[in-house]
């Protein structure tokens, strides 16, 4: 919904991953309040960076539900099996930056901030034990299914 909000703000017509990301700065998720805390990143900045993107649409605001663009269904659909039918703000997360040639990441490099950096630092604030440690093997552990991360291909 707030994806939503910010493209209609912006008056355009569906809803882009570049949307999405900017969502996620109004979410109120303590994993990835902190990971944009770590990398110095705020939503003004990311906002501006993305109608420099994707312009700005007619003053007037499409009325209705706005459509998801294919690559940000692809992208919802992805986080949805990662967060095994409930994901949350850091499932998005993590999708959003192993896209490296996705919006998202275009706009966060822009920024200064290093996408592969972000997913990993938020894997490891969700799931800290399914990060590998100094001399582990890199089993994944807890409640991750072993494997899951893989499937995923975000390319580490």
């Amino acid at each position: 919904m707030r994806a939503q909000r910010e493209a209609r703000e912006m008056g355009h017509g569906a809803v882009q991953v570049e949307h999405l990301l900017l969502g996620l700065f109004s979410d109120q998720d303590q994993i990835v309040d902190r990971v944009w805390a770590d990398f110095g990143l705020t939503i003004e900045p990311v906002r501006e960076m993305v109608r420099e993107r994707l312009g700005v649409g007619p003053v007037s605001s499409p009325e209705g539900e706005l459509p998801f663009s294919p690559t940000a269904k692809g992208a919802l659909r992805s986080a949805y099996r990662f967060g095994m039918g409930e994901p949350g703000a850091e499932h998005m997360l993590i999708v959003l930056t192993a896209r490296g040639e996705g919006g998202a990441s275009v706009i966060l490099r822009a920024l200064g901030a290093d996408p592969n950096r972000i997913r990993f630092e938020t894997k490891k604030r969700a799931w800290p034990s399914s990060v590998p440690g100094p001399g582990s093997r890199g089993q994944v552990r807890g409640t991750i299914r072993k494997g899951l991360l893989d499937e995923l291909d975000f390319g580490d």
